[in-house]
């Protein structure tokens, strides 16, 4: 937990197993967005918040991050 070399090594694991976990089309800054997304908020809250987007495409973070706060309570 105090090792920094060992928290940035988990970070980019956990980035890199959130990667394989997004697999729909979309373009690559998209896709990074729910990499990162799904680190701070998690990949389950980012799932749901999928849920919620009914007249756009569910797999672009912009129509997604409309409606996180939906989900999480907080997030925009």
């Amino acid at each position: 937990m105090f090792d920094a070399e060992y928290n940035i090594a988990g970070g980019i694991y956990y980035d890199h197993v959130m990667g394989k976990i997004w697999t729909a089309k979309r373009p690559f800054e998209d896709w990074l967005s729910f990499i990162f997304a799904s680190y701070n908020a998690g990949a389950g809250n980012i799932i749901k918040a999928q849920k919620h987007v009914k007249e756009q495409n569910p797999n672009l973070w912009k129509n997604v991050a409309k409606k996180l706060h939906l989900v999480t309570g907080h997030h925009s």
